[in-house]
């Protein structure tokens, strides 16, 4: 309930999971998780369809296993969702798998995530230098359901650490 949305589509996510473990904690710490409360968008929130589209994260994360940071789709089936997964020892980017290098844990990373409907590319990029590419896949199809900031559509793979910006 303290995090807005400051662009001119003026969102506001509501809380899910615990009735605690989500809280603002002032511009230097942003939105700061524990694993047990996640951000739950408003239905088409995000891009659908076959939309192209750009997101940056800036975060902070010890980097545990199985987290997610971003989801779409109505169930955790991949091939049916889209979502930023950090697995531990690398992320993925579902629709389809791309793996990079695992953020450092505990440092500010900013991670892109990128489609380009025309092109059918898509980028996963961490701190604007590492990253994996995938062209001319099948188009994404995205749902407009089930959108998800900091965990999966289940309420599962909740984030632990801080969320600065997300653009």
């Amino acid at each position: 309930t303290t995090w807005k949305d400051k662009s001119t589509n003026a969102v506001t996510p509501t809380r899910s999971g615990s009735t605690t473990g989500l809280v603002y904690a002032g511009p230097m710490t942003g939105v700061l998780w524990n694993a047990t409360s996640y951000l739950t968008l408003p239905t088409g929130t995000l891009p659908n369809g076959n939309s192209s589209f750009t997101y940056f994260f800036v975060v902070k994360s010890p980097n545990q296993n199985n987290t997610r940071l971003v989801n779409i789709g109505t169930t955790n089936q991949v091939g049916t969702q889209l979502g930023l997964h950090y697995r531990g020892s690398d992320m993925n980017f579902f629709q389809p798998d791309l793996t990079t290098t695992v953020p450092p844990a505990n440092q500010i990373n900013i991670i892109r995530i990128s489609y380009n409907s025309t092109t059918r590319k898509r980028i996963i990029s961490l701190n604007a230098a590492t990253g994996a590419t995938d062209t001319l896949a099948s188009s994404l199809n995205l749902p407009t359901t089930s959108q998800i900031i900091g965990a999966n559509t289940g309420g599962g793979e909740v984030i632990n650490g801080n969320l600065y910006e997300v653009l």
